[in-house]
């Protein structure tokens, strides 16, 4: 017998198995927002640059991943591929540039 919190936690967990990238993302975010509007004990700074890396990263990934299908006589195969668009580009470059900024902010404290 299955419960209707059972097959929520394993529809999100099959989600979240699929499309990990975009929960780091949607996670960077979140703890960006509540360094903004709380803040934290530590170098706010710092963690906002760390989770500016992950905003960059995850959701570039998100924006990059997608799926070819190569069609045959007889077969099909659907497989992984990537779409590089401008979006993903100012992503990745965001991303990293706020991995270089909390390299060097972490190395200055």
């Amino acid at each position: 017998m299955e419960t209707l919190f059972g097959k929520v936690a394993g529809d999100l967990a099959a989600l979240v198995s699929e499309k990990w990238y975009a929960g780091m993302g949607l996670i960077g975010l979140l703890i960006f927002m509540w360094v903004l509007v709380i803040g934290t004990p530590h170098d706010d700074v710092l963690i906002g640059l760390i989770a500016g890396v992950m905003i960059g990263f995850g959701f570039g990934e998100a924006e990059t991943r997608t799926f070819r299908q190569i069609v045959g006589s007889d077969f099909k195969i659907t497989g992984p591929a990537r779409k590089i668009t401008v979006v993903s580009v100012l992503l990745y470059i965001s991303g990293t540039a706020c991995l270089i900024a909390a390299i060097w902010r972490a190395m200055t404290l």
